[in-house]
Parts: structure tokens; C-alpha cells; sequence
């Protein structure tokens, strides 16, 4: 019995190969999509805090000076927000294109899996025909070995 081969087997080890580099890209992904989150979150965070200082230390006075200042650190403390923002974007649209390629791998390796099936099922379905055909010879030449003992030609 010959040993099985599948036709595409070079392009499904290259897809399984490709699938774990995807794979490990996704996950520096999503973990980059995290800390682009916490980074932001935490800046969230500092401006309600310091939003509420200040809220609390106007109605108690403040010189102008000290409205000036925190008018100008607010613009800044925006303005990181923003840039954090752009980078949760930057970083989703990353994952989620990593994550489409992902998808993508898996599907073209379920369709080499479904058609190595196949031909695995038919290669057996050969195997058996062949099998059959042997045991038909094998009998054949029996029963012609029989008739011939039976006419005493052994």
C-alpha cells in the first residue's frame, strides 16, 4: 500500500507557518490596543480629577494667575487626550487588520483541510479498489489453480 500524499501539502504547511505569525502579530496588537486604552483611560482620569480640583479651588478664589495656569495645562492635558485618542484609534484599526488577515488564514486553511479530506477519501476509496481487484486475481487464479487439480494436470 503506497503512502498518502497530499497534493497541497507544501501550501498547507505555508498557511499553518503564515497563521502563527499572524497569530503572534495579532496578540502584539491587541496588547499595543491595551496600553494605547490604559494610557488613555488614565488620562481621562487625570483630567476629571484635576477638573474637579480646580472646580473646587475656583469657588473658593483663585488669582487670576492661577486661572491662567490651569487653563493652559488644561489645553495641554486636551491635547495628550487627543493624541491618546489617535492612538486607540491607530491601534484598533491595526487589530482589527490583523485580525480580518486571521480570519482570512483561517478559512483558506478549513478549505485545504476540507479538499486534503478528500482526496484522503478517495485515495483510500483507490486503495480498496485495488485491494478488491487483488482478491478477484487472487481467486481466479485459485479456482483456475483448482480446476486444473481437479483435472489431474498438477
Amino acid at each position: 500500500m503506497k503512502r498518502f500524499v497530499f497534493s497541497l501539502d507544501a501550501l498547507f504547511e505555508l498557511k499553518k507557518n503564515l497563521k502563527d505569525k499572524i497569530q503572534a502579530e495579532y496578540a502584539q496588537a491587541e496588547a499595543a490596543l491595551d496600553k494605547a486604552l490604559c494610557v488613555k483611560v488614565a488620562l481621562d482620569k487625570v483630567y476629571m480629577d484635576e477638573n474637579e480640583r480646580y472646580e473646587q479651588k475656583a469657588q473658593r478664589g483663585i488669582t487670576a494667575a492661577d486661572a491662567g495656569a490651569h487653563v493652559i495645562y488644561f489645553d495641554e492635558l486636551q491635547q495628550a487626550i487627543a493624541t491618546a485618542t489617535e492612538d486607540v484609534m491607530r491601534a484598533q484599526d491595526e487589530a482589527n487588520r490583523k485580525q480580518g488577515l486571521l480570519l482570512e488564514i483561517h478559512k483558506e486553511i478549513k478549505t485545504l483541510e476540507k479538499l486534503r479530506r478528500k482526496q484522503y477519501l478517495e485515495y483510500l476509496a483507490e486503495e480498496e479498489k485495488q485491494e478488491a481487484n487483488a482478491r478477484d486475481e487472487l481467486v481466479a487464479f485459485s479456482m483456475a489453480e483448482q480446476a486444473a487439480a481437479d483435472a489431474g494436470c498438477m
